[in-house]
């Protein structure tokens, strides 16, 4: 693996941080670096009562589970970034997810105490830790936006349309359409079936298995008011 500050300066949190700067905070404060294997199961509640997590390596598969046994599928989470920023400083941080090594991971656990202090003292790491919450609080609100819908082709309307490329048609989709189906919470056939449905309607074009055009946004749109 490269320097950990390397790493560390490709995240949003370092962002506009140089590498030697990273390198130099890192010397001050006490850290420790630990892996995990593909297909592992990891729990950080009891890590992140004193310690804040940071993702150098890999990619993690996020689930939440409800008390009643539904599973909602949420974004991967992929290095580098830092790991549940809106439970470091609760009082009593409750990890809710889930987390399943897709890739190899190699975290940076670092001291509450120690990232406090550099809060305190680095203005611009201060600024990307409160963009990076301004960042998850707004996927929250799409998350409970999206989970209003009950009907599946309005979720893959949602989906498509907030996926849509800037000034095109065109949706690259970054997750396969098991992946989608776990996002979803809906089974991978009954998936398959409403996107055939919407493509034979017209409203959409299939290029491949990871590729969507939207032809018809109108249409698309007025789905998500029935």
């Amino acid at each position: 693996m490269k320097k950990i500050e390397n790493k560390l300066a490709k995240s949003l949190l370092f962002s506009g941080i140089k590498e030697k700067e990273i390198e130099s905070i890192l010397k001050q404060q006490k850290h420790f670096l630990h892996s995990y294997q593909k297909n592992e199961i990891i729990n950080f509640q009891n890590r992140m009562k004193n310690d804040v997590i940071f993702l150098l390596k890999g990619k993690l598969k996020g689930e939440l589970i409800s008390p009643y046994g539904k599973v909602i599928r949420l974004n991967d989470i992929e290095a580098p970034q830092i790991l549940g920023p809106f439970f470091i400083f609760d009082r009593h941080p409750a990890f809710p997810l889930t987390l399943t090594v897709i890739k190899e991971v190699t975290a940076l656990f670092l001291s509450k105490k120690s990232f406090l202090k550099l809060l305190q003292t680095h203005e611009l790491l201060f600024q990307n830790f409160f963009h990076i919450l301004a960042g998850r609080f707004n996927y929250l609100l799409e998350r409970i936006d999206f989970l209003n819908f009950n009907k599946i082709n309005q979720k893959i309307a949602y989906y498509l349309l907030n996926h849509c490329q800037e000034n095109s048609n065109m949706v690259y989709l970054d997750l396969s359409i098991k992946d989608l189906a776990d996002f979803f919470g809906v089974e991978r056939p009954s998936l398959s079936k409403v996107i055939g449905d919407l493509v034979r309607e017209g409203l959409l074009k299939q290029h491949s298995r990871r590729i969507i055009e939207i032809l018809n946004k109108e249409k698309l749109i007025s789905l998500l008011n029935d």
